[in-house]
């Protein structure tokens, strides 16, 4: 097992564990870092799935976020859905324009006019 103070580890029923075996990161460091690791997305197809956030030290924090989606890999995509041609998958409409890349395709959230971080600070 990969040795830090503060990681996230998830695994399968199997006991399976994704991403080698813990994604590590300091705790003061989670927030910042966790947005800049290129992790690929991950698809599992056996539930249920276990989130353990380990931590060593005494740290206190916000915990953590996660991002869930359910999705079809049928074709085709019910009225009400948004068709990802790049992974042939179909999620619901209301999953678009939400800010999560769900599939590594642009398209999701194409013409959404979100804010930027930075355009919401300088409110």
């Amino acid at each position: 097992m990969t040795q830090c103070s503060t990681g996230l580890e998830i695994f399968d029923q199997t006991g399976r564990k994704y991403f080698g075996s813990r994604i590590c990161m300091e705790a003061w460091e989670w927030e910042e870092k966790h947005q800049q690791a290129a992790y690929k997305p991950l698809v599992v197809e056996s539930l249920p799935l276990t989130f353990r956030l380990v931590s060593d030290g005494p740290y206190e924090g916000q915990g953590f976020r996660v991002h869930l989606n359910q999705f079809r890999p049928y074709w085709p995509c019910y009225t009400r859905e948004f068709r990802c041609e790049q992974v042939q998958r179909c999620v619901h409409d209301d999953l678009t324009c939400d800010g999560w890349d769900d599939f590594s395709d642009e398209r999701v959230n194409a013409g959404c006019h979100l804010l930027t971080p930075s355009e919401i600070v300088n409110f």
